[in-house]
């Protein structure tokens, strides 16, 4: 315990000298559970970076893939941050901790909470800008904009508060060494930055939702999408979940146990924040399972060509594939369905291409070569 005539800086020192903790119970939840989203984001991201520069030759790399790795890249210490923090006391009851130990969960609670709250503020943006690159419609563009844009300003109030909270800095987890701003700002804050992410989940999941059900796209990547939406709604479900435990920063009202109840925020935050990387960087990796996506896609095709020909005045169609550049018939022993156009795009374009193709057989009468040509319609 520090006496009375103790100093900021001397009480540092002696916190700085203090042996770390082994964590258990919650702690040891927290501390594995760190390893597990580090691992499965590390994964996604990296799949994701293969597809967009290697698989795409970087042809398709967008503003969202920047934002995406810039997101990331501070979420990996982040949670280094919370381990080590669970090796001081983070979810650990106070009759285990001293006021040392304290202080240094206090430290690097402090830094994971504030660089996990850039690295999902930027994958959330690159989420907007995922969507943007899907979307078209105007009034779904504005909405998107409106929204990445009310959580940045959000975000950038939310941390000038907690760097003006105290001086020095250092007065955040060291008493001794300055004072803060009276009152409970930053639960307040807490409160306000963690409903704006909640709303900015859900606006960014449910609008989608009313555009992604009328793409012209197979109903496999229908499902698929909406589960990417999903996963943003999950996102919130933990933003949700970890509301409760603000109550306790407040330590004059909840004196007891506060770096315990902290270990609930500090999974929920990072459980939030992984499953927004995940989703950010699901719909690149569609490329991966192509030919999963592709055998939907050539059936609905033949589908939609058969049906339309039913109302032309010929029943029998020339696929692409069985057509030479001089647009002569060539066999195509390998039996294979229509050739269709690959885009990375392509989910939310809602194109419907018209192609006039011109046959000749290479067999016909004399009579039939002095005709002109027959031309059919071929629509995908």
């Amino acid at each position: 315990m520090a006496s009375p005539q103790m100093t900021g800086e001397q009480l540092a020192a002696l916190a700085y000298a203090e042996p770390s903790i082994r964590p258990q119970g919650l702690a040891l939840t927290v501390e594995v559970f760190m390893y597990v989203l580090a691992i499965l984001t590390f994964i996604i991201v990296s799949l994701r970076v293969y597809v967009r520069a290697f698989l795409f030759q970087g042809r398709v790399w967008g503003t969202d893939d920047y934002l995406a790795v810039i997101g990331f890249l501070p979420y990996i210490p982040s949670i280094a941050f919370a381990i080590l923090a669970t090796h001081y006391g983070l979810g650990t009851p106070d009759s285990e901790l001293n006021m040392f130990l304290k202080i240094r969960a206090g430290e690097y609670m402090l830094y994971f909470q504030i660089i996990y709250y850039v690295s999902s503020t930027i994958t959330k943006i690159a989420i907007a800008f995922t969507m943007l690159r899907l979307f078209q419609k105007k009034f779904v563009r504005w909405i998107i904009h409106i929204n990445w844009i009310f959580m940045t300003l959000t975000a950038i109030g939310a941390l000038s508060f907690v760097f003006a909270n105290c001086k020095p800095f250092a007065a955040n987890y060291n008493p001794l060494l300055g004072t803060c701003l009276p009152g409970n700002g930053f639960i307040i804050v807490s409160y306000f930055g963690s409903v704006v992410q909640i709303v900015t989940d859900w606006v960014s999941a449910i609008v989608p939702f009313f555009i992604v059900k009328d793409l012209q796209m197979s109903r496999r990547k229908k499902i698929s999408l909406l589960a990417v939406l999903m996963l943003g709604i999950l996102a919130s479900v933990a933003s949700l979940v970890r509301m409760p435990y603000y109550k306790y920063y407040d330590q004059v009202a909840y004196p007891n146990d506060y770096f315990y109840h902290a270990g609930y925020i500090a999974l929920w935050s990072e459980l939030e924040c992984g499953m927004g990387i995940i989703a950010c960087s699901l719909p690149p990796l569609r490329r991966l399972f192509k030919d999963f996506f592709k055998g939907s896609t050539n059936k609905s095709g033949a589908a939609a060509y058969a049906s339309t020909s039913d109302k032309k005045s010929f029943n029998v169609g020339t696929q692409l594939s069985s057509l030479s550049p001089q647009g002569k018939l060539s066999s195509n022993p390998a039996g294979h369905g229509w050739d269709r156009l690959e885009d990375d795009n392509d989910s939310g374009q809602n194109i419907v291409r018209k192609t006039e193709i011109y046959v000749q057989s290479s067999n016909a009468s004399d009579l039939d070569s002095s005709l002109p040509p027959r031309r059919k319609d071929t629509r995908w």
